[in-house]
C-alpha cells in the first residue's frame, strides 16, 4: 500500500480510535499523492481531535482527584475545590486557564455527552465544541471581560509620571543598570505584566525619580541575587530638566557584582566621566555592596519576631519577585510573606523560612492541601494534593548571553582566478555589461 502511493479501504470515513491510529501509521506520506493528500489530512485531524478528547476527559478525571490530604487518594463525585491548582501546576498555565479547562471539561462530558462522543470520534473538533459550550452556559459575554496584559502593561509602563503635570500612580519596572547607562538594550520588566522594550523602560524609570521606592539587586555571574536593598540616592539631572514625579510605584536596579566594580573603578571610587549623572546611586549600591555580610546577618537578627521586618519584606521582595507557586506571576509586593515551616511548629522569621505567597496560594498551604518546603535560600519544593512534586526558584536576573559560536573561514580548494589589471582591448563583452 506504501509503495504504490495507494490509501487504506474507507479511510476517508474512518471514525478516530485505535483502528485509524494503525491506518495512518501504515501511509508512506512521502509516497501519497496530491489527490489523496486532502484525505489523509482530515484523517490526522481527525485523531488529532480523538486525542484532544482523550486529554479533556483526563483532565475532567483530575478535577475529581482527592489527595492524601483531603482523607486519602479517592474519586470525588464533583469537580475538588483545589483542582485547578493541581492542574495549573501539571500543564504549566495559569490557574484561570486552568478553571477553563475543567468547566469545559465538565460541560462537554457530563451535560452534552453526545457533542463529546462526536469529539471521541472526530467528527466535531474542539473549536467546534467550544461553540456548544459557549451557546450553553453563554460564555461570549464572558470572553469580553477577560483583561489584555499587553495593552495594560503598554499604558503602565508609560504611565510613571508626566513631568510638569500632576503626579500620576507609579508602576513596578524592573530594569538592568546597564540598560540605564545604555550599555546594552535588554527589556526591562513590567511585574505582573510582561517584558517591554529598553527604551520604555527608561522612560518609566526616568517618570519614577521622585516618589517611587528605589531598590537594586546585585547578582553573581549567573544571574541569581547575592544581595538587595533600598536606595535613597537618585542619578543627578541635566540643568533645567524638572524629575519626574509619581505616587508609589517601585523601580527594581540590576546589576552583576563584576560590573558593578568596574563602574565604580574597581574600589578605588573613581567613576568614568560618561556615567557621573549616576554616581550617588553608584556610590551608594557599591558601599551597600561591601557591607553585604553585615546587612544580610542583620535581616535574620530577630527569628522570634511574629513578622518580618521591613528590610526582611523587601530582600524576599527582591530575591523571589513573585509569589512562589508554580506558574504564579503576582509580583511580591502584592504578596503575603509566609513562615514555610509556621511559627507555631517553631519556624523562625528568617530568609531561609520565609517568603512571598499570594493570598491564593497562601490558603493551598495553609489548609495543608500543598506542602512546602525550602530547600535553601530561594528554592522551593512544592508538594501537590496528588503527590507531585514541584521545584520553583526565581529566574536568574540579566543573565549572561551565550556566545555566538564563530564558524571559521573556509578552507580554499583552489586557487581563485587571477584578476586582470588592465582592461584588454578585444574584449567583447567590456564592464559595465
Amino acid at each position: 500500500m506504501a509503495n504504490t502511493g495507494e490509501l487504506p479501504s474507507g479511510l476517508a470515513d474512518m471514525p478516530a480510535g485505535p483502528e485509524l491510529t494503525a491506518a495512518l501509521a501504515g501511509i508512506d506520506t512521502a509516497r501519497v499523492s496530491i489527490y489523496h493528500r486532502p484525505v489523509v489530512a482530515l484523517a490526522r485531524r481527525r485523531q488529532m481531535t480523538h486525542h484532544q478528547a482523550l486529554v479533556l476527559a483526563e483532565s475532567r478525571e483530575l478535577g475529581r482527584c482527592a489527595g492524601p490530604a483531603s482523607g486519602g487518594p479517592r474519586r470525588l463525585s464533583q469537580p475538588s475545590r483545589w483542582a485547578e491548582g493541581e492542574v495549573a501546576a501539571l500543564y504549566t498555565c495559569s490557574e484561570r486557564a486552568a478553571r477553563q479547562e475543567l468547566d469545559f471539561a465538565e460541560q462537554v462530558i457530563t451535560h452534552m455527552p453526545r457533542v463529546f462522543e462526536a469529539m471521541l470520534a472526530g467528527w466535531l473538533d474542539q473549536a467546534k465544541v467550544w461553540v456548544f459550550a459557549d451557546y450553553r452556559t453563554n460564555r461570549s459575554s464572558d470572553n469580553q471581560d477577560r483583561e489584555n496584559p499587553d495593552s495594560a502593561a503598554g499604558g503602565a509602563a508609560e504611565g510613571g509620571a508626566d513631568s510638569g503635570g500632576e503626579p500620576v500612580t507609579g508602576v513596578e519596572i524592573r530594569v538592568g543598570l546597564a540598560t540605564l547607562l545604555g550599555l546594552d538594550e535588554r527589556c526591562g520588566q513590567l511585574a505582573g505584566f510582561d517584558y517591554v522594550l529598553s527604551e520604555t523602560a527608561r522612560r518609566s524609570v526616568a517618570k519614577q525619580h521622585r516618589g517611587a521606592e528605589w531598590r537594586f539587586a546585585v547578582t553573581n555571574a549567573e544571574g541569581r541575587v547575592v544581595f538587595g536593598g533600598l536606595t535613597r540616592r537618585r542619578p543627578l539631572l541635566p540643568a533645567g530638566e524638572p524629575p519626574g514625579r509619581c505616587r508609589g510605584g517601585v523601580v527594581e536596579l540590576h546589576v552583576s557584582a563584576e560590573l558593578l566594580a568596574a563602574l565604580t573603578g574597581g574600589g578605588s571610587g573613581v567613576l568614568p566621566a560618561a556615567y557621573s549623572r549616576w554616581a550617588p546611586v553608584l556610590a551608594d549600591v557599591a558601599a551597600q555592596y561591601a557591607d553585604r555580610q553585615r546587612l544580610l546577618a542583620q535581616l535574620d537578627a530577630r527569628p522570634c519576631d511574629r513578622f518580618p521586618n521591613t528590610g526582611l519584606a523587601r530582600f524576599l521582595c527582591i530575591r523571589d519577585r513573585t509569589c512562589v507557586w508554580p506558574g504564579c506571576r503576582r509580583s511580591a509586593v502584592n504578596c503575603q510573606i509566609d513562615h514555610n515551616q509556621d511559627r507555631t511548629d517553631g519556624g523562625p522569621t528568617t530568609q531561609a523560612n520565609t517568603a512571598p505567597l499570594c493570598p491564593r496560594h497562601h490558603l493551598y498551604k495553609t489548609a495543608g492541601i500543598w506542602k512546602l518546603r525550602q530547600i535553601r535560600p530561594g528554592v522551593f519544593e512544592w508538594i501537590s494534593p496528588l503527590g507531585r512534586v514541584y521545584h520553583t526558584q526565581a529566574e536568574p536576573l540579566n543573565p549572561p548571553v551565550p556566545l555566538v559560536p564563530q564558524c571559521p573561514p573556509p578552507t580554499p580548494t583552489e586557487s581563485p582566478p587571477a584578476t586582470p589589471t588592465t582592461l584588454q582591448a578585444d574584449d567583447p563583452d567590456p564592464p559595465p555589461f
